[in-house]
């Protein structure tokens, strides 16, 4: 039997690469929003530190440091806010791949289904010519004759 290839094949293999270029856009999405995380979480340890380290100067009684280590902590604290807005952007992206992901995943169920029913088809028209070459055949082996014939 020959095989008839599907002749959207080309567009089928564009829709997986698309979604596969999708889901590895989204995977580095996915490490930026780790890597923000593991920013934040060690901008916070370091906030916990000087915290610590302020408290224990204000303790032993050097008071005059402590302005400098609030200073510092704002800005700490800043760049926390700063790391989470973008991780807040970082969300939103990811958010949206995930739909374009679920719409490119959609398109490509869609082109594998016309493959499915346009090898179905084509079964079934293959199945069709061999029953009617072995009609044809098993009249010419009783020998009738083409008048003889029904068509």
């Amino acid at each position: 039997m020959v095989k008839r290839e599907f002749s959207l094949e080309k567009v089928l293999r564009v829709r997986e690469v698309f979604l596969d270029k999708e889901r590895n856009h989204l995977s580095r999405l996915n490490m930026n929003m780790r890597a923000l995380e593991e920013k934040r979480e060690s901008i916070k340890k370091l906030i916990d530190v000087k915290n610590t380290e302020m408290n224990n100067m204000i303790n032993e009684g050097h008071f005059g440091i402590n302005d400098l280590y609030n200073k510092y902590i704002n800005v700490l604290q800043g760049d926390v806010n700063s790391v989470s807005s973008d991780m807040a952007s970082v969300a939103k992206l990811i958010d949206l791949q995930q739909l374009k992901i679920n719409k490119a995943y959609q398109d490509l169920k869609v082109m594998e289904k016309l493959k499915e029913k346009h090898k179905i088809e084509y079964q079934a028209y293959i199945m069709a010519k061999e029953a009617r070459e072995n009609d044809e055949l098993n009249i010419l082996r009783k020998g009738v004759s083409d008048e003889d014939r029904l068509y």
